[in-house]
């Protein structure tokens, strides 16, 4: 039986922001992550190291600095310079910088958010990294799953759990479905992907809920959705 943790509310950790430049990043150590709880995937040591070291490689972390805040979180890699994250870790910015697994920081774009899913698009030149692969088919109850994320705006780190279930309805103000995993997820962790055991990306975790602070993604068919019928706006700014 897998053991539900508990957990803080916040996702993505926000604070007053003061100019005009996002504030320098802590450095990332390239070797820090957990790669110790490999049990709950359900593979074989090596083969469950090798998944999760490569979703931590597409997965970055954010730092944006809006009208009045500074929101940090996470993000992955869905295509050559396209990053996608969540829409209220990027909020109506004034400059995003992202931060990737092996330390090289970057300047970044909004290219656009979502209004009816917490669900936010980056543009990034040069970025270099490897890129997600998008599961096709929905999560199932009860499936392995693992959170990749820069929790705190520091370094990477990887929790492990299962799917508990779907919501059909609106939550937490957001109109479209979620999936509820009771892997660990911590503040900084918005934006960042929800993996299988194959190391598909199958949600974007954004929230937390319920009297046992279950944690919540956006399914990767939404996402789809949003892409492929333009559903991303660009951001208003200050």
């Amino acid at each position: 039986m897998t053991r539900r943790r508990r957990l803080p509310l916040l996702l993505a950790a926000v604070s007053l922001a003061a100019g005009a430049c996002v504030p320098a990043a802590p450095p990332i150590d390239p070797d820090a992550g957990a790669l110790d709880a490999l049990e709950p995937l359900d593979l074989d040591e090596l083969q469950a190291a090798a998944v999760l070291r490569a979703a931590r490689e597409f997965t970055v972390r954010i730092r944006a600095l809006g009208c009045e805040q500074l929101g940090t979180g996470s993000g992955f890699v869905l295509d050559d310079e396209l990053i996608v994250t969540n829409r209220h870790v990027v909020g109506e910015p004034r400059d995003v910088e992202i931060s990737t697994w092996d330390g090289r920081t970057f300047d970044a774009r909004v290219d656009g958010i979502a209004r009816d899913a917490d669900l936010a698009v980056i543009r990034v030149v040069g970025l270099d990294l490897p890129v997600a692969t998008v599961r096709d088919t929905p999560a199932v109850i009860g499936e392995p799953v693992a959170v990749i994320g820069f929790p705190g705006g520091g370094g990477s780190t990887i929790t492990t759990g299962v799917v508990l279930g779907r919501t059909d309805g609106p939550i937490l103000g957001e109109q479209v479905p979620a999936i509820r995993v009771d892997a660990q997820v911590l503040p900084g962790n918005s934006g960042g992907p929800l993996i299988d055991a194959e190391g598909q990306v199958i949600g974007v975790i954004f929230a937390l809920t319920g009297p046992d602070r279950d944690g919540l993604a956006v399914p990767v068919d939404v996402l789809v959705d949003r892409l492929e019928r333009q559903g991303f706006t660009p951001p208003s700014g200050c």
